[in-house]
């Protein structure tokens, strides 16, 4: 049986004139990709479109759709803004703190005005026009505006507990602390931020009862007496007391101690963590022996007193800690610093790199003969 076709034509000719459109020759863009998926898909590593409050599949499946968020911003977005504003609390309260301690009256004034009123740091800081790096620069309506009201400035999270919603000098006197205590949470109000001193007024427990105190006392009794600075605790720590008998019977008596308390800990003495240790430990004692803007501006920041060691009573081995959030915690706790099972860990954990050979850390001056670290090191 004779079938009919078609006539079969052929393709026109391609030329500059006739382009076929690739658009309608391409696949489909994809959707991109969702930041977020639902704990279903991801459990069955299936594609999530992320709509809310449900998506496609789920909806599809009958389940509950379940999203870690309940914004669009990631985890990693969320805890970055809360970050954020943490450290602009804690960048407000360390500002009014330094304003308070180191001001001139009439720049103390307005601040103090505000302690009878409930507002956060960064409200006061904007009431009172305090720039960051020019001071408090106040207009006299703001001032006349301060005293109308009436609530406590939390210069710290802990600050509050221990102070009630008092005025400052009278809050200091009915916190139930001991005289000797409330006068220097006074002091600590009216003197420069490099004279405001630590609290660290509980004696210390087991064999540590002496190890901080005696030295102290030792380097004040001999300062007293006459002697100059540099011969009570010299002009570096000198590295060598670690390592060298002969060089620690001849060093200062800040160096001796800072040896004996890092090699009675580490039990080691050439180690690059136990030179930078004994750098902590020395420049931070030297601090409290002869407290100067020298001696303050010399400490690593982070080693400095935060706002719980400057009003809570503690023992003296919290200020050596060298992480800061670790000190404000400890001071608020009692028994953690009763019992120092958390010493041995940090002792033990506390590392500090040093990519070359460790010879080459030290420096020994041909004058002196002292040993001391090369600027890298330090």
């Amino acid at each position: 049986m004779a079938m009919n076709y078609r006539p079969i034509k052929p393709a026109p000719l391609m030329d500059g004139s006739h382009r076929v459109d690739k658009s309608t020759r391409s696949a489909p863009k994809r959707p991109p990709p969702t930041k977020t998926a639902c704990w279903g898909c991801r459990k069955r590593k299936a594609k999530c479109d992320g709509q809310r409050p449900a998506c496609a599949n789920c909806i599809k499946s009958t389940r509950e759709c379940v999203y870690d968020t309940k914004m669009n911003d990631s985890n990693t977005r969320a805890l970055q803004l809360a970050n954020q504003e943490l450290r602009e609390q804690l960048d407000a309260s360390n500002l009014l703190l330094r304003q308070l301690a180191s001001g001139a009256p009439e720049v103390r004034g307005p601040i103090l005005d505000f302690l009878a009123g409930n507002k956060q740091p960064q409200e006061i800081i904007r009431a009172l026009r305090i720039d960051h790096s020019l001071g408090l620069r106040p207009k006299s309506t703001e001032r006349r505006q301060g005293p109308s009201l009436s609530a406590f400035l939390r210069v710290h999270s802990n600050f509050g507990n221990s102070f009630g919603n008092l005025p400052l000098s009278s809050s200091i006197r009915a916190n139930n602390y001991p005289p000797d205590v409330q006068d220097a949470q006074l002091r600590n109000f009216t003197v420069p931020i490099w004279a405001v001193t630590t609290l660290n007024t509980l004696p210390d427990p087991g064999g540590l009862r002496e190890a901080f105190t005696s030295v102290y006392n030792e380097a004040t009794r001999l300062l007293q007496e006459g002697a100059s600075l540099e011969k009570v605790v010299g002009t570096h720590p000198e590295i060598a007391a670690l390592f060298d008998q002969e060089e620690f019977d001849k060093s200062t008596i800040l160096s001796k101690w800072a040896a004996q308390m890092v090699h009675s800990v580490k039990l080691k003495g050439y180690d690059f963590t136990c030179f930078a240790s004994v750098y902590i430990f020395w420049y931070l004692m030297r601090w409290m022996i002869s407290p100067s803007p020298e001696t303050y501006a010399a400490m690593p920041e982070w080693i400095r007193p935060t706002p719980n060691q400057l009003f809570i009573p503690h023992i003296n081995m919290v200020d050596f800690a060298i992480w800061p959030a670790f000190r404000e915690l400890v001071v608020q706790l009692p028994s953690m610093q009763e019992h120092m099972e958390w010493l041995i860990d940090l002792s033990n954990s506390i590392q500090c790199e040093w990519p070359y050979e460790l010879d080459q850390a030290l420096y020994k001056d041909e004058t002196s003969g002292s040993i001391d670290l090369v600027d890298l090191a330090k």
